[in-house]
């Protein structure tokens, strides 16, 4: 019976731990979100699209580099 009941008692402190670890990580989101400023948000978002946009072209023009092309 004790043994049940430490184990019981031990699952409620883990799952109890888990949940502590829970509320803080969506308190840290929340603040996040809430504090965020979105004109930067979108600057900052346009600017690393263009970037992407730019490394797949090139990556596009060099993989279609080939040495018949230089002959």
């Amino acid at each position: 019976m004790r043994t049940r009941f430490g184990a019981g008692l031990r699952e409620l402190e883990t799952m109890a731990a888990a949940h502590e670890g829970l509320a803080v990580e969506y308190d840290r989101q929340l603040s996040r979100l809430q504090d965020l400023d979105y004109a930067q948000a979108i600057s900052d978002f346009t600017r690393e699209q263009q970037a992407l946009e730019a490394a797949q072209k090139s990556f596009k023009a060099t993989t279609q580099l080939s040495l018949f092309a230089l002959l």
